[in-house]
């Protein structure tokens, strides 16, 4: 949601004309408003209905409401919500883990987007609080990382007072910005996994901070030259470094003038034209250009070239190239997270096999492996094609070592050993094409779930790998193999 919020918010800010853009976006918010409020409960927001409360999911459902609050969408956030974020906003102690660190960073820079609110002018004792809190992080701030001192300095922008504090945590980015010839970046040497921010959303963060109190540093233009770089075919990699991109180039935009572009520019696959054009203050913002199999040679270098003419604004582009491997084709890969997937049927209960007859019953077992805790972990079984999910008690358990780092609950002291299993899902999805898993904390370890599914269909079926993943970070996953999977009908005839 957050991501249509700041689009609608870039194309009024920026005075686009694009009133087709714009009556979409607005509708789908209207929906998404409704949904989101619906979610409220008095202690904020969980990451599926009936779960507990989740400070982090409840900061991000706060920010989304708050941005368009500020866009004339009112009435929908709760005064209990804010109440269920005031409560997560505490100094953590001086032996605290980093991670709790950035992410009060986060809640206070949540909480100076509200105070723009009417509601939250609605409050005078805000202001206080925000600045007293603002200035103890600050004094911890040994503890941030790059994001961190991000949010932190784009809450400490609404107060005069804090100019100094403001140009030190400008200064701290500036100085771990990583410079080459042609862009900068950042890159936070540890992943914090409870903030799941990227290197990419650190970069984003850190311009929208710039661009706010140095928006004429010499280094901004080849940030945003890294960004779109990193930009993939409808947006960024995951859904938060979209967001925050968003909002950082729209800023950028905002100061650099690049929407008054005036230069020519073309694109041609070996020698044939696919666009000849110029920029302009009233020219679409982004084209999307494709060629035809005739463009293409066959067992040749092809060749596709890109020019521009002198004048003033940035092009930029992106190439997609878009493979397509029969699943059976498609081999396992372990990037922090391993996944197998095993079937087997009720006569045969210890033999996997990938032959079954038709109307077998059917057990499906995935064994996942996550090498760290991990939050907000996503499951994905596609079925095979001849196959129906059954309505059935599902079943997940840890064969986890009892080591350190698995033997407590955060802050509760309680043993994992006592609730493994169902403590740790929120939600299972059984859908017509496969089966979700959601778990919004995963201690390290290896789980088994298993589900049932009933052969309907007979054929010879590809299957699509399973898949396993935090959803706030694309870089770590797992899946397993492609298969073939066959659904016989070999039915006795009697004479």
């Amino acid at each position: 949601m957050l991501a249509n919020v700041y689009t609608l918010h870039t194309v009024r800010t920026l005075s686009l004309n694009q009133p087709s853009l714009e009556k979409k976006l607005t509708d789908q918010l209207m929906s998404d408003l409704l949904k989101l409020s619906a979610a409220q409960t008095d202690h904020g927001w969980s990451w599926f209905p009936g779960g507990p409360p989740d400070p982090l999911v409840t900061a991000n459902a706060t920010l989304a409401l708050s941005e368009a609050e500020l866009l004339g969408f009112t009435g929908y956030l709760r005064d209990s919500s804010i109440a269920a974020l005031e409560t997560a906003i505490a100094l953590p102690s001086i032996d605290a883990p980093d991670w709790m660190f950035n992410q009060q960073a986060y809640f206070l820079y949540v909480r100076s987007r509200y105070m723009r609110t009417a509601a939250g002018h609605g409050d005078k004792a805000l202001p206080d609080r925000q600045q007293s809190a603002v200035e103890a992080l600050f004094g911890q701030r040994v503890h941030l990382n790059l994001a961190g001192r991000a949010y932190l300095l784009m809450a400490a922008i609404e107060y005069p007072s804090a100019s100094a504090l403001v140009n030190t945590l400008a200064d701290d980015l500036e100085s771990a910005a990583i410079r080459t010839p042609t862009d900068a970046y950042w890159e936070d040497q540890a992943l914090d996994w409870h903030s799941q921010v990227t290197n990419t959303g650190t970069t984003a963060l850190a311009l929208s901070a710039l661009t706010a109190v140095r928006p004429h540093a010499s280094l901004l233009p080849n940030v945003v030259r890294w960004l779109m770089i990193k930009r993939q075919d409808d947006g960024w990699s995951k859904s938060d470094d979209t967001v925050w991109s968003l909002h950082a180039l729209t800023d950028w935009m905002q100061i650099s003038g690049e929407l008054h572009s005036t230069f020519a520019f073309s694109a041609q696959i070996n020698n044939s034209v696919l666009v000849s054009s110029t920029a302009a203050p009233d020219s679409p913002a982004a084209l999307t250009l494709s060629g035809t199999a005739a463009q293409y040679l066959v067992d040749q270098v092809n060749t596709l070239t890109i020019a521009r003419s002198a004048g003033s604004g940035a092009l930029y582009y992106t190439l997609n190239l878009m493979l397509y491997t029969p699943a059976d084709q498609v081999r396992a890969v372990s990037r922090g997270v391993t996944v197998t997937r095993q079937y087997f049927t009720e006569n045969a209960p210890q033999t996997p096999t990938t032959h079954v007859q038709l109307g077998d019953m059917v057990t499906v077992r995935l064994t996942f492996t996550v090498n760290q805790d991990m939050r907000y972990f996503v499951l994905e079984d596609p079925y095979p094609a001849g196959m129906e999910p059954v309505e059935s008690l599902f079943n997940t358990s840890s064969l986890a070592d009892t080591s350190p780092n698995l033997n407590r609950l955060p802050d509760s002291g309680t043993d994992y050993n006592n609730y493994w299993g169902w403590w740790s899902i929120d939600h299972v999805d059984q859908r017509d094409q496969q089966t979700t898993l959601y778990a919004s904390s995963l201690p390290r370890g290896t789980y088994v779930f298993t589900y049932q599914l009933r052969a309907t269909v007979p054929g010879t079926f590809q299957v699509i790998p399973a898949r396993g993943y935090p959803s706030k970070q694309p870089g770590i996953f797992g899946r397993t193999d492609g298969m073939t999977f066959v659904v016989s009908n070999d039915a006795v005839q009697m004479f």
